[in-house]
């Protein structure tokens, strides 16, 4: 396992997930998690929030498609990547997001546990 490039996230699923069939018979699904770190300064709570891209391809994005929703508590491992790419009107963008390579799912959505329980 190369360690160099390596992210390890704990958080909340913020975005609903987008599974996409694309060229060469890959499937990509797409997501944000949201962390939060709190730290205690001067004797005050702060919560320090951030929101990360997720991608999971094929096999991955397949198995866990059906399974991860908005407000899904799961663990990411994966590598940081990132993409270039212009759009229609010639403009260069450039992304930054996590290209899953395990994913763990901690706790379905409070608001999911009956429809999972009535399955």
């Amino acid at each position: 396992m190369n360690l160099n490039n390596r992210i390890h996230l704990i958080g909340v699923v913020s975005s609903t997930p987008i599974l996409k069939s694309g060229q060469k018979n890959s499937t990509r699904l797409s997501f944000t998690l949201k962390t939060v770190d709190t730290i205690i300064l001067n004797n005050k709570k702060i919560e320090d929030i951030q929101y990360h891209s997720v991608v999971a391809w094929n096999e991955l994005a397949e198995r866990n498609a059906a399974k991860i929703m908005k407000g899904t508590e799961m663990v990411v491992d994966g590598r940081m990547v990132k993409r270039k790419f212009k759009d229609s009107m010639e403009n260069l963008h450039v992304v930054y997001e996590v290209v899953a390579e395990t994913v763990l799912i901690k706790n379905p959505p409070l608001w999911d546990m009956q429809r999972l329980k009535t399955a």
